[in-house]
């Protein structure tokens, strides 16, 4: 059984994608703008920092696995620690 031959030409492919840039930069840069402005927000930066703070205390409480009392214990205390910071800033 003979497998058709595919043959792929990319010559002036990235000339065309550049030209393409080029000629709808002002444009890019507006929508890029836009999503920044948009997407980059106070709210989005916090909730992007306590997933991630929430994301390292979670792997840090694992590291301690099978010593369930000192996992409750941490656990406690970086709560309690973390609900003392919110409250203080708010």
């Amino acid at each position: 059984m003979e497998f058709p031959v595919l043959r792929i030409e990319l010559e002036g492919l990235k000339q065309n994608i550049a030209t393409m840039f080029n000629q709808n930069n002002d444009e890019l840069n507006k929508m890029v703008i836009e999503t920044i402005e948009n997407k980059l927000t106070a709210e989005w930066v916090q909730a992007e920092i306590n997933s991630a703070v929430e994301y390292c205390i979670r792997n840090a409480i694992k590291e301690v696995s099978g010593n369930w009392k000192l996992q409750a214990a941490i656990t406690e205390l970086i709560s309690e620690n973390i609900e003392k910071l919110i409250t203080k800033d708010s």
